[in-house]
């Protein structure tokens, strides 16, 4: 297979769409007058709806950090997840699309298949990068790559065939970021090592395979290649670090030239997913054994310290003033009443929503997402402290919104069902008047179709041939009653069916 040059190919593309550049590369200095803000994005993995007490005042876990970000913010408790696993979620994130107009709806899971991002859509990257960010993403990508064959320049069919000494394509630095330092299937499966700039660090010939077991601290999940290096309790700090230094190289060189470059963190944590191996100090954070529960509820804590952190190192250097600090997860909680923390210590990381990771319930779906923008230059709140919004949002919708912070949309045919909520994050726009009418879903596990409209919600087969459940979540937030069969119901189920439908047949469910 040849080589493709990415961004050429896309350009192309573009170009021959609509008869010219999608937008301009020309740098925008200015946000309704002002500067554009630096960004922080961190992305929870596996992180419940009810983990934290911003949305579940009974939960047992302490987030001090995210707590104050709501306080100081804007918290929504009708946010989901464009799905409810994540690496489907994680291409929606990158993309502004649903997890159909992937290459794989259900998501790339393994490090060497060919990319879920297909040629010519563009990313969240992209889109501010244009604006004139210093765009980087540290951590977790499960989005595939295309790797070469060892001795060709083909690409690899496997794992077996995957030269880890070149570097990968179609990666970070092929979409909008101009630094990245990943694991390429977060901390729970191979390959066991970080790669700088799409580039394996360290001597290629120093990978082994490590067995599936427990290494002091570290835990292998399953045997597999990867660098001696690897410590699964030490990933965390690690990012975090490579995070804060991309910060500090930022504004050294903002104040060397003179400029005013904004920047844009993506902090993609493998935390909370398994294994769970927090580690005993976080950047001089006592993290592990913190909570008095269990490993996961520390590496719930460990995502507030790493937003801390983040939240400090701009801090530190007078930028929080101009910061959007953005922080959400990319599926609903792995607990439930099932789970140890709730049996033991009743924590509850479903919050009392009905199912869980990988389910079509709201457990499933529902998420944390809290976002401050403050301009203390100004003395400005861009974003309303103290705020909770009801309206529907999706982490679908950044690309949307980004775009629209610096007024340079992502243009026709990308970012496809993506919704700008920044009137909403400024306040222009309450929830008497939400940005989104509907919201569409979906569950990879058991393949189900999730639509919501309003308050009610149906769940479809994954055929789109049967509905099977319908609920008003209005009166019924824990889905305890599937109105399905009820008497008068099939209004509803019709109309969310019909919707659906004509969903999937549109090449674009956002506002153009």
């Amino acid at each position: 297979m040849m080589k493709i040059n990415r961004r050429e190919f896309l350009k192309a593309c573009a170009t021959a769409a609509v008869g010219g550049p999608i937008f301009s590369n020309a740098r925008i200095d200015t946000f309704v007058g002002k500067r554009l803000p630096n960004i922080i994005f961190v992305f929870a993995d596996d992180m419940g709806w009810g983990d934290c007490k911003i949305n579940n005042p009974e939960s047992k876990i302490p987030m001090p950090n995210l707590e104050k970000l709501a306080a100081e913010g804007m918290n929504f408790t009708n946010a989901y997840s464009p799905t409810a696993l994540c690496a489907p979620t994680r291409y929606s994130v990158m993309t502004g699309n649903y997890t159909w107009r992937g290459r794989a709806e259900g998501g790339t899971w393994m490090f060497w298949q060919p990319p879920q991002i297909p040629d010519g859509q563009k990313t969240i990257g992209d889109i501010l990068q244009a604006q004139g960010y210093r765009t980087a993403m540290f951590g977790k990508l499960h989005l595939g790559a295309n790797f070469y064959k060892t001795g060709s320049n083909e690409y690899a069919q496997n794992d077996n065939d995957a030269d880890l000494s070149r570097k990968f394509e179609d990666g970070p630095t092929s979409y909008g970021f101009d630094y990245s330092y990943l694991t390429l299937a977060g901390v729970q499966n191979q390959p066991y090592a970080y790669f700088e700039n799409d580039m394996l660090v360290g001597d290629p010939a120093d990978l082994m395979t490590w067995q599936a077991g427990t290494y002091g601290n570290s835990t292998i999940n399953k045997t597999g290649i990867g660098m001696p290096y690897w410590d699964s309790s030490q990933i965390g700090p690690i990012l975090a670090q490579k995070a804060i230094d991309f910060i500090d190289e930022t504004h050294q060189m903002n104040i060397a030239n003179g400029s005013q470059t904004p920047f844009f963190v993506y902090l993609s944590s493998p935390a909370a997913h398994g294994p769970h191996t927090p580690p005993d100090t976080f950047l001089g954070t006592p993290v592990k054994g913190v909570t008095g529960m269990s490993a996961r509820a520390d590496m719930i804590y460990e995502l507030d310290v790493t937003l801390g952190k983040l939240i400090e190192a701009a801090e530190d250097r007078g930028l929080l003033g101009n910061t959007l600090v953005i922080f959400t997860s990319d599926n609903g909680g792995t607990g439930g009443s099932g789970s140890s923390d709730f049996v033991e210590f009743g924590h509850d990381a479903i919050g009392g929503l009905n199912g869980k990771k990988g389910e079509p319930l709201e457990g499933g779906f529902r998420v944390p997402f809290v976002a401050k923008w403050a301009d203390t230059s100004t003395g400005q709140w861009h974003i309303p402290p103290g705020t909770v919004r009801d309206q529907v949002i999706c982490a679908v919708d950044l690309a949307a919104t980004f775009g629209a912070i610096g007024a340079n949309k992502p243009g026709p045919y990308q970012a496809n069902d993506s919704f700008n909520m920044l009137p909403v994050f400024l306040g222009d726009r309450g929830d008497d008047d939400p940005v989104r009418d509907h919201l569409y879903l979906f569950q990879r596990n058991e393949g189900k179709r999730v639509i919501r409209e309003g308050d009610f919600k149906l769940i479809i087969n994954y055929e789109g041939t049967l509905a099977e459940q319908l609920y008003n979540l209005a009166d019924d937030p824990t889905e305890t009653t599937n109105l399905i069969n009820n008497p008068g119901s099939g209004i509803h189920t019709n109309r969310l069916f019909k919707l659906w439908q004509k969903l999937r047949g549109m090449s674009r469910t956002a506002p153009a």
